[in-house]
This record gives structure tokens, sequence and C-alpha cells, in this order.
């Protein structure tokens, strides 16, 4: 067995056994399986595919090649959610707190962001003095105590998919169905939930660009949660147009804690309820609607906030900017952008969305990219509503004024503004569960 002759295999389109992926990682891991040799093997993927077993078999080697935590020493249920990337999600920053104000215990284990999306790992160390990373004993610990945890994935946990990821950002693989469903689902099979719910994002701000890949990405992740002992539920939603109004980190987390107090946009409110609700049911809270009513009753009775805030400080953030979210790091310039016509807005391109908040220095475009996480951009409006020329509809925030002149043309290409007004589509677009 040679990675030569497993790269060749899978160029000719045959399917990997069980172990020569485990050859393949455990080379890559060690030394003796090159870069260059690694990358052209998930070319090869990309362009050929993997079946559900190799897929699984991927995502448990990867998985396995690290320490691994076991959320069954916690007191109660516990249950893990994940989204899968997109431009403005900061679902996780709000569907935890609540949950754990509904009695479910949870993880959030995430990544740094890539390619233009900020992960949900930056967007918490916009908080002065955050911690997210944690040992095994210091994250149950936590769990236990406030019922919730928010942290990176640390490497001791799941290496190669690590690595893998790495390699996929700089290699235009990011886009792989059965490599995304691994590299996610190797990360909660390492954390050892057994309960997992799913946000399958899609749409122009997302990696997976169309719904019949993110449909597809959903079930592989179901049926590899299956294979592995973990009872998944998916959400495929729309990312087309940013969720929420903000994109960029600390603006994020405001919005955020906006939301978190009952004041928060409409879409991002109605998906992490949604979310929530399905952790909850996941966990025998009650009939879906009972859950749903018990996620709202969190929010408005102030439960939730409380929780985000206990979890900031017992990770050493300063709780104070929650409190007061004008005493996060402001950016030192800023510039609004203005409707050149009348109309209907149709459309906001995520995707451009997420490029200009990059250019701006919110998000990497380099792995190797330092953030300014109080860069960023913030709709002034929504798909749907109508503006007149001259009305503001985007500001932008950097510390640098250069970087305004290209973002501001991203900005302006992303809105689409019409005569008529436009039917928006669904936030959830579909749901895949263990018994689909």
């Amino acid at each position: 067995m040679t990675a030569y002759d497993i790269i060749k295999s899978k160029k000719d389109g045959k399917a990997l056994t069980e172990d020569e992926i485990r050859f393949f990682v455990n080379g890559l891991l060690s030394g003796e399986i090159p870069d260059s040799q690694a990358a052209a093997l998930l070319m090869a993927i990309s362009f050929k595919g993997m079946n559900g077993d190799e897929t699984s078999s991927l995502a448990r080697t990867m998985a396995e090649s690290g320490k691994t935590l076991d959320l069954s020493v916690l007191p109660g249920e516990a249950c893990c959610m994940h989204s899968t990337g997109a431009v403005g999600n900061k679902t996780a920053l709000v569907v935890a707190p609540v949950v754990a104000a509904c009695g479910v215990r949870t993880v959030i284990m995430s990544d740094r962001g890539s390619l233009n999306i900020g992960g949900t790992a930056d967007k918490l160390l916009s908080i002065p003095g955050m911690r997210v990373d944690f040992r095994t004993r210091e994250l149950l610990s936590t769990v236990s105590r406030y019922g919730l945890c928010f942290a990176e994935m640390s490497g001791e946990a799941a290496p190669a998919e690590k690595k893998l990821s790495s390699l996929r950002d700089n290699t235009a693989t990011m886009d792989s169905i059965p490599l995304t469903a691994a590299s996610v689902m190797s990360e909660k099979i390492a954390s050892g939930t057994k309960k997992l719910v799913l946000d399958v994002n899609v749409g122009s701000g997302a990696h997976i660009t169309n719904v019949k890949d993110a449909k597809r990405l959903a079930r592989e992740m179901v049926s590899i949660g299956a294979a592995n002992g973990i009872s998944v539920t998916a959400l495929v939603t729309d990312n087309n147009s940013p969720l929420g109004y903000a994109v960029g980190n600390s603006l994020e987390v405001i919005e955020a804690v906006n939301t978190l107090n009952g004041v928060g946009p409409e879409d991002l409110t109605e998906l992490c309820l949604t979310l929530s609700a399905h952790m909850l049911h996941l966990c025998g809270k009650g009939t879906f609607d009972e859950c749903l009513e018990a996620a709202k009753n969190a929010i408005f009775s102030g439960l939730a906030f409380e929780r985000f805030v206990w979890a900031v400080n017992a990770q050493g953030g300063d709780s104070g900017v929650l409190t007061d979210t004008s005493l996060f790091r402001k950016a030192r310039y800023y510039r609004t952008l203005t409707a050149k016509s009348s109309g209907y807005i149709t459309s906001v391109d995520a995707g451009l969305c997420g490029r200009a908040a990059a250019m701006l220095g919110a998000a990497r475009r380099r792995s190797d990219d330092i953030i300014d996480m109080a860069a960023g951009v913030m709709l002034e409006q929504k798909p749907g509503a109508f503006v007149k020329s001259g009305d503001i509809i985007a500001t932008l925030y950097a510390e640098d004024e250069r970087l305004f002149d290209d973002a501001e043309r991203e900005i302006l290409a992303a809105f689409e503004i019409s005569g008529e007004p436009k039917e928006t589509a669904g936030l959830i677009i579909d749901k895949v569960t263990n018994k689909d």
C-alpha cells in the first residue's frame, strides 16, 4: 500500500477501503506522506466523490486521530449544534445560551473562519479577555457548572481534520460534499456528542452554493451520525443574503446580544429559535411546538442572556461589553453607502458582502491573515425594503480608510434594486433526520 496507489485508485473512480483511508491519514500526520500527495488526493476526491462507507470511514479515522471527549459524564441531557459556515451566521452565540437556559447542556466546538467567513471562535475572541482554548477536564467542568461552553477545537482533538482542512483551504476543495461531511462529523464524533443539530448553509455566502448539494451534504452528515451512534437533525438554510444585518466579528456579537435581549433581526431570531427548539426536542423536552415556546420564553425572560453572561465570565471575558455594547472597540473609520436609485431591494448578495468584510479586515483572505475584530459591514436595509435614491443602505468599518474603495464596490454590486418587489424565499429550505 502506497500513497501513490491510493491517489491513483481514487483518480480512477474506485472506492477506498477503510484500511487505505487510515493508512493515508496516519501517514499525513506522521509526515511520511507529504502535503503535495494529500492535496492530490483531496483533488481526486473532489472530482470523483466518495460513497457513504468511505465518508463515514474518513470521519471516524479523523476523529480517532486525537483525543476525544465523553459528554455522557455530564449530568442531565447534552446536545451540540454546528453551522457549516455562512456570511453573517452567528446562531451559535444565541442558540447555546437559549438551550442552556432550558436545562440542556451544550458544547459549541468551533474553528477559526476561512474564505471570507468569520468562525464562531473569531467572533467570541472579539470579547476582551475571552478564552476558547480549553483542555478536556476544564471544558467538562465549565459545561457542568454553567450549562454551556464555547471552545475552539484544540490541537488534541481530530488533528487530522485540521491538517486536511488547512490543505482544503489552499486547494479549492472546500466545496467538496464528502470532504465537508467527513470534516464536520469527525469533530462531532471527537466531541463525544450523541445528539446534534446541524445548520447546513447554502447560497452565495456559504461554501455550498446550490440547494441540491446542500441537501446531499445534510443527508451524508445525518448518515455518518447514524453510523456512529449520533442522533442528528439537519436544517438546510438559505444564505443568499447575510443572516441578520452585521458581517464582522464584534458587530455580530453585538447583534447576537440584541437577539438574546429580544430585539434582534427577524431572520436571525427565527432561525435561532428553530434550531434551539430542535435541540430541545432531540433531548426529550417536549413536542417541537412546546420546545419552541420554551426557547421563546428563555429569550424574553432574560434567562438566555444571563446564561451568555455567565459563560463569558467563566471563560475570562469582559461581560461588561455585553451589558453595554458601546464598550466594544470601535473601528477608527467608517463610511456610509447610499442607494443609487429608488426601488425595492430584491437581493443582497451574501458572497459579495463577505468579500467586502474580508477586504476591510474582518475575515481571512489567506490562512495567515490577522483579523481586525472591529472591522466589517453593517447593512441598513434587507431584501424586500423600499429605498429612495440617497438612502443609506450600508455602513463600512475599518482601521484604514484606504480599504473602503474596493469594499464599497463589492457592497454596491451586492444590492439589487428593482422597480417591482420580489417575493423572498423562506429561510429554512429542508429538514433531514435519522428517520428520513
